[in-house]
This record gives structure tokens, C-alpha cells and sequence, in this order.
């Protein structure tokens, strides 16, 4: 079964990734995971070990509410919550790691990326 992992924070890019990733996984009848990375060291200091941990129930609670969305409309998406000082690399290691078959991200067009074909 291929797998297919989307990266959301929150932001409207990250909704559309969503979207796109919902019906892509329906459309190849994938396993999606849906994944948020908190910041563990926001601008290069240590969380407080309490706000660590609310930011972490916090991105569980918005990833059940995607999850539940994602099953009403018929596709198997399970949840993971990350800690890390670079989201994109949790991400590329978690996906590695996992063996997932495509990764889906939103942008927001700074960087002069273009969708793949």
C-alpha cells in the first residue's frame, strides 16, 4: 500500500497540501499521515518544559480534528506530532525512517519552488 505523508502548521498553504493530499490518498487508496513538527527551540533558546508540552496537546488536538475530516471523506489517515528545531528535517527523517512513498508540504512561493508533474 503506498504510503503518504502531508506536513501541516496551520497556515493556508499547509490546509491546501491537505486538500491535495486528502484526494490524492483517496484517489491511489493510500495510509496518510498527517504530521506537525513544533519548534522544541524557538529562535535558538529552550521551551519551557510546561509550554513544550501544551504545544505539543495542542498540535494533537488540531491533528484529530484533520484526522476525523480526513476519514469522513473516506480516506485511513492516522496522526504524528514532532519535536525538533527544524521541521524539515523531522520531516524528511521521519519519512525516510517510515518508508513513506510521497511527502506533501505547502508553499507559500517564496522560494521559487514548482509543483511536481
Amino acid at each position: 500500500m503506498k504510503k503518504v505523508l502531508v506536513a501541516v502548521d496551520g497556515s493556508a498553504p499547509s490546509e491546501k497540501a491537505l486538500e491535495y493530499a486528502l484526494e490524492d490518498s483517496k484517489k491511489l487508496d493510500s495510509q496518510l499521515t498527517i504530521l506537525r513538527v513544533v519548534i522544541s527551540l524557538p529562535h535558538g533558546r529552550k521551551y519551557p518544559k510546561e509550554a513544550l508540552k501544551e504545544e505539543i496537546e495542542n498540535a494533537e488536538e488540531y491533528l484529530e480534528e484533520l484526522k476525523d475530516k480526513a476519514e469522513g471523506g473516506g480516506v485511513k489517515a492516522n496522526t504524528k506530532v514532532l519535536t525538533g528545531s527544524n521541521a524539515a528535517a523531522e520531516i524528511v527523517r521521519f519519512a525516510k525512517e517510515e518508508d513513506y512513498n510521497e511527502i506533501v508540504v505547502g508553499g507559500r512561493g517564496k522560494l521559487g519552488l514548482r509543483p511536481s508533474p
